[in-house]
């Protein structure tokens, strides 16, 4: 009996922590004109890219990433953010800081297409622009997987570039799934070791029971 004590106070613990990180990645659907600041994941690695005139910061979670752009020059009027895979695919984000508006496309060769609506919004002002993307984009003719090697990023204000780098990786940067499976095998582990000892228990009472 004291063993299933033990086990039951465990595995509500565990529950509790795993709920806890399971919050964070759930958040509330967006309604029209409504816009959401992304909160601060501390299972989530952020990752800040960009120059002193832009900033960008980087969220990767398990199924996708969050995008914050600051803008620290005046008479900004759009921010485009770029990324390009190494097999010729980009994925174009830019902001109307003026108008408060997103629009986003992919590109493959001579194919282009609007992926506007799968980019969700999150906050626009005259400052800064914050949107989430899925990792995988997949289109009637186009697809890209974030994760799939490493990415190119460029920035540009008012259609100018002000930052590039060549080399960001959005693998291993969320730790999410990895917590939750670890949480899962230890509550797994720790239900079948107290059923084998109470198996071994019974039995070897029976056992001695038998015996005499």
């Amino acid at each position: 009996m004291n063993y299933f004590l033990i086990v039951t106070v465990l595995s509500l613990s565990l529950s509790e922590l795993l709920s806890a990180t399971s919050n964070h990645q759930i958040e509330p659907e967006l309604s029209s004109g409504e816009y959401i600041v992304p909160s601060i994941d501390p299972q989530s690695t952020i990752d800040a890219h960009g120059t002193s005139e832009c900033s960008l910061t980087l969220k990767a979670h398990s199924s996708r990433v969050d995008f914050n752009v600051k803008v620290n020059v005046e008479n900004a009027s759009t921010v485009s953010v770029v990324l390009q895979k190494s097999y010729s695919i980009e994925l174009t984000v830019t902001c109307d800081l003026s108008m408060n508006t997103l629009e986003a496309y992919l590109k493959g060769g001579p194919i282009t297409q609007d992926v506007t609506s799968l980019v969700k919004a999150k906050k626009s002002d005259e400052k800064s622009c914050s949107w989430s993307i899925p990792l995988k984009l997949r289109t009637k003719s186009l697809s890209v997987n974030l994760k799939d090697g490493n990415s190119a990023v460029s920035i540009y204000l008012n259609g100018n570039p002000v930052y590039f780098e060549n080399d960001i990786s959005f693998r291993g940067l969320s730790t999410e799934l990895i917590i939750i499976i670890a949480i899962c095998c230890v509550v797994f582990g720790i239900h079948l070791i107290v059923a084998l000892v109470w198996l071994f228990r019974r039995y070897r009472s029976k056992d001695e029971y038998q015996r005499m």
